[in-house]
């Protein structure tokens, strides 16, 4: 059996974030993290524990009786095979520069505003930023009609297509 594969959410509500967004991603995140088994780590605040309290609130897994929040952006990112960001301030920043320095792929979505915003902005200007998206996918994260499904889906997609991952 091979170990699941380890996402960092990272991300919070900042001023210049779509809060409706992040709540369709959240629920859409913590159905994904639930169905295949995804190892999480988050910080003590922000969409990272806000997707684990939904998995806890909504599912009642049986072996989730607590979330660890990590402080320090890069004992959030570390051990992470790929990096989600949902809106997000000058912390989620740090996650997402840090995450880039060491190789991580980022999968942000634009629509919920702030650094992930930014993210998807700068990425289209440098291509190197968007590994392992292509031409097509990394459109498609800022054409998302439903920004928590379509964004889930291509999560999903790039999850299972990449080699990094041991699913």
């Amino acid at each position: 059996m091979s170990a699941p594969v380890h996402v960092a959410i990272c991300g919070s509500r900042a001023p210049d974030t779509d809060a409706s967004v992040i709540d369709a991603a959240v629920r859409c995140l913590a159905r994904l993290v639930m169905s295949r088994n995804y190892k999480v780590s988050h910080g003590p605040v922000g969409v990272g524990i806000e997707v684990m309290t939904y998995i806890a609130d909504q599912y009642r897994p049986p072996d989730i009786a607590l979330a660890i929040g990590l402080f320090g952006h890069r004992n959030v990112i570390q051990d992470a095979e790929f990096v989600i960001v949902l809106g997000g301030g000058a912390g989620t920043q740090a996650e997402v520069d840090l995450a880039l320095s060491m190789g991580k792929p980022v999968i942000a979505l634009p629509a919920s505003g702030g650094t992930a915003r930014r993210f998807y902005h700068q990425a289209a200007r440098d291509h190197r930023l968007r590994a392992p998206l292509d031409d097509e996918q990394f459109a498609a994260l800022n054409a998302c009609a439903d920004p928590g499904e379509d964004f889930v889906r291509i999560v999903e997609q790039l999850i299972n297509n990449d080699p990094r991952s041991t699913t």
